[in-house]
């Protein structure tokens, strides 16, 4: 089988990680062989560092962040990712590139910290320019988003998930151009709907994407 790295990306509270769980249950259940991976994490070291990132108690600026999500990104790429996909898996992982453009470029109260171009070029000078080939990213009001989260009370809050209404608002704006900032294949799923629907959403893209890829290669292997 044609493997293939699917990223599912958003804001807080749209569901994301639920719903790359019900898609890769979905695919197993159908013989497709499937690896779930996050970031930051996926391997020994990532998870390590992973700690250190969501810890508030570490103060770090936006290039120290950077620097240590390259660390961790670049691991879990030569150890994860790329072997995974070249032994034909799909590799689904909850987050990827989108959310360096969006929590390394904007600082808690909304204005620019980073730019965009100095997060993309760490990205090709460290992790090979890697991109999915499918990012799917959720959406949805933040109000909604609000109420999900409010639910959440008494989980642990991590350094991504204690900004104010202000920079939430201005991270889910970012993510929305984060597409065609990449320039590489993604879908816009309305995450405003019950998790059921949502994740049914996912995987319908998910599928057309894998049958979709699977028919380019062939097509490219029989050119060749």
């Amino acid at each position: 089988m044609t493997g293939s790295f699917i990223a599912f990306d958003g804001p807080n509270g749209v569901g994301k990680s639920s719903a790359m769980k019900t898609v890769a249950e979905a695919l197993g259940s159908s013989g497709r062989d499937v690896v779930v991976t996050r970031e930051p994490g996926g391997t020994k070291l990532a998870e390590e560092l992973r700690g250190l990132l969501l810890d508030p108690s570490h103060p770090m600026d936006t290039t120290t962040q950077l620097l240590i999500f390259n660390a961790a990104r670049r691991s879990h790429i030569l150890d994860v990712i790329r072997p995974n996909v070249e032994a034909g898996r799909i590799v689904l992982c909850d987050r990827f590139i989108s959310s360096s453009l969006v929590f390394q470029t904007l600082k808690p109260d909304g204005g620019p910290d980073l730019s965009v171009d100095e997060v993309l070029d760490a990205h090709r000078r460290y992790c090979f320019n890697e991109m999915p080939d499918l990012t799917v990213y959720l959406h949805a009001p933040h109000e909604v988003r609000a109420q999900r989260i409010a639910h959440r009370a008494g989980a642990p809050v991590d350094r991504f998930e204690e900004y104010d209404d202000a920079f939430d608002r201005a991270a889910a704006d970012r993510f929305a151009l984060c597409g065609a900032l990449l320039r590489s294949p993604y879908a816009m799923i309305d995450a405003s709907p019950a998790a059921d629907e949502v994740a049914a959403a996912c995987l319908r893209v998910v599928e057309g994407h894998l049958a979709g890829a699977k028919i380019a290669r062939q097509e490219v292997r029989a050119v060749v």
